[in-house]
């Protein structure tokens, strides 16, 4: 029996020492960021985290910026929940100011998240996830990479044959308008779109295509539902013009001679772009008539913003309009034009100028904005997105911004001014891929009068 009793006695001591080394009392608590966008984060006003715990546990988990160099910032203020046994749970952490402002000023970050005990007495979880995605127009470039608007020129790039008389055309008009009634200038609140970013979660309403019933179906169908925030505005003047813009479902909206009635929104002609991230800029086939734009170009390409003047950096080729450009005729990748001039010379909708690549830019002390226009028009150009009635480039529209920054970038003197200074006579024409017939013959001349000939 003491055999017995030693035997039984030694097993127990081995289930005691069996239970001591099982960590079956362990907590373990995952957490992991999901990913989101710059934009996404700003709408929601958090960050979004899910937690997943081995035990029912309570913790508090935050969420920050880690930078290249490993430098961490906050960017919320910690929310403590109780998570259960194998239950994933979702929650969003509300920015802090950090963390906004960190937000605000487009970081080059990854985001990362740790789950705690309330006390901070152990840590759970940490773990650093994929970096904030930048989106337009505050942080990036639309579309994509290798879209017209994003492709640098080589300096070999090869020139039109016609580059000194078409790019004379348009030196005429600026230098027969500077200091005239409409010189050349940049549109910042009128002529111009503004840009209206909104998150996943933006209510959706109808926008009404204000054409004859069943005229263009696949366009009222786009339109049919846009998440178009209460607070939009079209441009100032006759044009109206208007982008929605959805980091989330990669999804642009723009629209021409929009406005709000008493029925609704309604816009007489736009177009939508999906997958704008891997798309080249512009309408093409089978809706190569879309667009709020007279040459089917993306209204939201070649936009200045007034981040890029603060930073004096242009990373993308410059919408520009010109005067009476070439009647019948454009220069892909624009694919119709609204030109009125039978000129062989005039400027095609579509063409694409830029600055003599041995041009020093640096010499010319250039104020800053327009040396960084300038740079931009010599490594990447200047396309003709439309008609217009003098020659302008583009900037977002004040109505989507707070405030008018461009007080500020241009000073005093305004845009008009300012581009007095820019080198115009260096600028020369890529080669062009014209299409459509072109301008119609010139008439035949007058029967000559017996007594007015000779």
């Amino acid at each position: 029996m003491k055999t017995a009793a030693r035997v039984v006695a030694a097993m127990a001591a081995v289930v005691v020492l069996l239970a001591a080394t099982v960590p079956h009392h362990r907590i373990v608590v995952r957490a992991k960021v999901l990913p989101q966008s710059r934009i996404e984060m700003l709408a929601r006003g958090g960050v979004a985290v899910t937690l997943r715990a081995n035990r029912r546990v309570r913790v508090r988990v935050g969420a920050s910026l880690v930078d290249p160099a490993g430098a961490s910032v906050a960017l919320t203020r910690g929310k403590t929940v109780t998570l259960r046994a194998h239950r994933t749970r979702t929650v969003v952490l509300p920015l802090d100011g950090a963390g906004r402002s960190a937000l605000v000023a487009c970081p080059s970050a990854r985001l990362a998240a740790a789950a705690v005990a309330p006390r901070g007495r152990r840590r759970y979880a940490r773990t650093v996830g994929a970096p904030v995605r930048l989106d337009p127009p505050d942080c990036g470039r639309f579309f994509a990479a290798n879209a017209v608007w994003n492709t640098p020129l080589s300096p070999g790039v090869p020139l039109d044959p016609d580059s000194a008389s078409v790019t004379g055309t348009l030196v005429q008009e600026v230098r027969s308008r500077a200091g005239g009634v409409e010189p050349p200038t940049i549109n910042t609140n009128a002529y111009t779109p503004p840009i209206y970013t909104v998150g996943a979660d933006q209510a959706r309403v109808a926008v009404k295509l204000d054409r004859p019933p069943g005229y263009n179906p696949a366009l009222a169908a786009a339109f049919a539902s846009v998440p178009v925030p209460p607070w939009a505005r079209p441009s100032a003047g006759s044009d109206s013009e208007m982008v929605v813009w959805q980091p989330s479902t990669d999804t642009e909206w723009e629209f021409f001679a929009a406005h709000r009635a008493l029925d609704g929104w309604h816009a007489s002609w736009g177009g939508r772009i999906e997958h704008v991230s891997r798309d080249g800029g512009y309408f093409a086939a089978p809706h190569a008539n879309w667009g709020a734009t007279a040459s089917s170009l993306s209204l939201a390409g070649g936009l200045i913003t007034p981040r890029e003047l603060a930073t004096g950096e242009i990373d993308h080729a410059l919408a520009i309009g010109v005067p009476m450009t070439r009647s019948r005729q454009w220069a892909l990748p624009a694919q119709r034009s609204d030109g009125s001039s039978t000129n062989p010379h005039s400027v095609p909708e579509g063409a694409r100028f830029r600055l003599d690549p041995s041009l020093d830019i640096a010499s010319l002390h250039l104020t800053p904005p327009i040396a960084a226009i300038a740079r931009a028009a010599q490594r990447y150009g200047l396309i003709v997105r439309d008609q217009s009635s003098a020659v302008v480039l583009y900037a977002q529209n004040t109505e989507s911004l707070m405030g008018d920054p461009y007080l500020a970038a241009f000073g005093p003197a305004g845009p008009s001014a300012l581009l007095e200074t820019f080198p115009w006579s260096r600028l020369e024409l890529v080669q062009m891929q014209l299409e459509g017939p072109g301008p119609p013959p010139p008439p035949p001349p007058l029967p000559c009068l017996v007594l007015r000939c000779g």
